[in-house]
């Protein structure tokens, strides 16, 4: 069985769905019944092979087995498939509704796919007051000199980095460094390829932002000192005007 959760696994990562039936339908004729990992598994290779009527019927199938399996990966696979389907992001939230209501804790990733998707759909009030929920609970933290956003998706990541910016109220401009933490593709589906940095560095070029990419061992780092920011914020703070009250 492990040697079938491996391949599994390798199957979702790189979108084979049916070559993951097969392994699945293999289980279960030996007599096997697929733990929920498995399913989620395979629900991952739904995702990823883009087979989204697939997802939709084992995600329901799931929940009608004699024991019905599902866990928060199950529900934070469907928030992603939502998205990817051009879901509304008041859809996200209903069924982020329905976990809270069970009683399922929510993480880093849940809240990263809420602020993203209100943030897309130009709820920016909406993405803030989420993000300041995830931020209270401890989900994020907060620095005053430093903003760290690895494992964000995209719009979560421009929502927390434009937030991060407005609620600078007293910047030390004797302080060498202040800095804007990306990542950069480590742990990406392909390998050294950020999409969050991307953004970073469509927004710094958007605002006119004096970070500019960190010389030395970190590539997903952007630094500016304290001087610079607040010439910044006296010369172009107003830009981020647009985001406040929509």
């Amino acid at each position: 069985r492990g040697t079938a959760a491996t391949v599994l696994v390798h199957y979702a990562r790189a979108g084979v769905w049916k070559e993951a039936e097969v392994v699945m339908q293999d289980l279960k004729d030996i007599g096997v019944d697929p733990h929920v990992n498995e399913y989620n598994q395979l629900l991952m290779a739904y995702i990823q092979g883009k087979q989204w009527d697939k997802f939709i019927d084992l995600y329901e199938q799931m929940k009608v087995l004699p024991t019905p399996l599902g866990n928060l990966n199950t529900h934070k696979l469907m928030l992603r498939a939502c998205r990817n389907v051009g879901g509304g992001y008041k859809q996200i939230f209903n069924i982020v509704k329905q976990l809270e209501d069970q009683g399922i804790p929510l993480d880093r990733q849940v809240y990263s796919i809420m602020v993203s998707a209100a943030w897309d759909y130009g709820e920016y009030e909406v993405a803030k007051k989420t993000l300041q929920k995830a931020i209270a609970e401890g989900q994020f933290e907060d620095s005053e000199h430093s903003v760290d956003l690895h494992y964000l998706g995209r719009g979560a990541a421009e929502a927390r980095l434009v937030l991060w910016l407005m609620s600078r109220k007293m910047i030390d401009q004797s302080r060498d460094e202040y800095s804007i933490l990306t990542g950069w593709g480590k742990h990406s589906s392909t390998y050294g390829h950020s999409v969050v940095k991307k953004q970073v560095q469509h927004l710094i070029a958007e605002l006119e932002l004096p970070f500019a990419h960190f010389d030395g061992m970190n590539p997903g780092k952007f630094v500016c000192t304290g001087a610079q920011l607040r010439r910044w914020y006296n010369r172009s703070g107003h830009k981020l005007e647009r985001w406040i009250g929509r």
